[in-house]
């Protein structure tokens, strides 16, 4: 930077020469003019908030007025659509030209629209109350006017025969040979979880002289003699089936000829079938939870009625066997009267529509049908009926198990 020549007297006498300024106003008049102008820059700065909070508050009664109005509007609406006269209301808005009588015409069938609407919940109610449980038996309503097949079929285990049956229209150029083929033929073992043993390998069942015999001819190669429960189930599923369809004796053939060789049972002509009275009792099966739950009867007899229904309550060690009477069903006796098997249940038994309450009366109904009984009567129940089962009443034991619906 350029230093400068000034000295400081220089600088001293060039000030001295300039002309003299004077403020002609008194200190109390300065002073009084500052403390206006102070004043005047307060009020500015305070009036910045108020002014704010002022228009807050201006904006907020807008909002609450705007919100109130629309729900006194939405309210209105709402009262408006429910009312009786709404639809009146609408139809007069969208055509002026309609007649008093078309309008007249228009609110009763409005009132006989709202009328039903309002009956719906309880047709609804009254519908599910109506509405049957699921059963697996067939009863006799069921087979009126047609054909009944039942067929055993073994276990995945091969250990129970199965009974399975279906109904079919009445053919009567169908004879019961015929229809117990087209089933062996058609059934779906698989659905059912059981084991995928027909149509039979090797075999011909055909019809016989004898109205009450069925000719089960084998052929060379059959698989049915490999061990001795492959012999056993074969013979007890043929003789499961037979009986359901009433015959008394199942005769064995070879290509023809009389007598059949099984490779450990022996020499076999013929296998009386054993009828109704087999004294055996009914639990249930099931290969896994998405399969629906069967009534199988045991391989084993028992001597009394009363034995075999504290079996149905048992826990079993076998796979996919289960106990067909619930730990909530209790009984106070257990009688006979003729034909009549007479159960009374004890106060504490409470039944219902449950899939375990219906598959227990079915149970029953089939143990007492192997024991030869007519009907069976239930006392001592709350509810009157449970799907087709009456209770406090009687029940007919002519029905079939396990039916499938096609």
């Amino acid at each position: 930077m350029k230093k400068s020549h000034w000295t400081d007297e220089e600088i001293e006498h060039l000030f001295s020469e300039l002309p003299r300024i004077k403020d002609q106003r008194t200190p109390e008049l300065i002073f009084a003019r500052v403390q206006q102008v102070e004043k005047k820059k307060w009020n500015v700065h305070r009036l910045f908030p108020v002014m704010a909070a002022a228009t807050a508050l201006f904006i907020f009664a807008i909002i609450t007025s705007s919100l109130l109005l629309k729900n006194d509007a939405s309210k209105e609406s709402k009262e408006l659509a429910n009312s009786p006269l709404s639809e009146e209301r609408i139809g007069i808005s969208s055509d002026t030209k309609q007649s008093s009588e078309e309008k007249v015409a228009d609110i009763e069938s409005a009132d006989e629209n709202k009328s039903t609407t309002a009956n719906e919940p309880n047709i609804s109610m009254k519908q599910a109350a109506e509405e049957e449980v699921a059963h697996s038996l067939a009863f006799q309503e069921d087979v009126e006017d047609k054909s009944v097949v039942t067929i055993g079929v073994p276990d995945l285990n091969a250990s129970y025969i199965v009974p399975v049956t279906f109904v079919v229209d009445h053919e009567k150029s169908k004879d019961r040979v015929n229809l117990i083929k087209e089933t062996m033929e058609k059934i779906d073992e698989a659905s059912l979880g059981l084991d995928d043993y027909y149509p039979l390998k090797q075999v011909e069942i055909k019809p016989s002289e004898k109205d009450r015999e069925l000719v089960v001819d084998m052929r060379e190669g059959h698989p049915y003699r490999l061990s001795s429960t492959t012999e056993i189930i074969f013979i007890e599923a043929l003789n499961e089936t037979a009986r359901n369809q009433g015959y008394e004796t199942v005769r064995f053939t070879t290509n023809g000829n009389e007598d059949t060789e099984f490779s450990h049972t022996g020499f076999i002509t013929n296998v009386e079938v054993k009828g109704t009275l087999n004294n055996r009792a009914y639990l249930l099966y099931q290969a896994n939870v998405n399969q629906k739950k069967l009534l199988v009867p045991t391989m084993s007899h028992f001597d009394t009625i009363e034995a075999a229904i504290e079996e149905m309550k048992k826990p079993t060690d076998r796979s996919f066997i289960y106990p067909s009477l619930p730990e909530f069903i209790h009984f106070d006796s257990i009688k006979t009267e003729g034909h009549r098997l007479v159960l009374t249940f004890s106060d504490d038994t409470k039944l219902d529509n449950s899939e375990e309450s219906v598959k227990g009366l079915e149970a029953i109904l089939l143990t007492a049908k192997d024991f030869g009984y007519k009907s069976v009567v239930f006392k001592n129940t709350k509810v009157d009926k449970i799907g087709k089962i009456v209770l406090n009443g009687e029940n007919s034991v002519f029905v079939y198990p396990n039916y499938i619906k096609e």
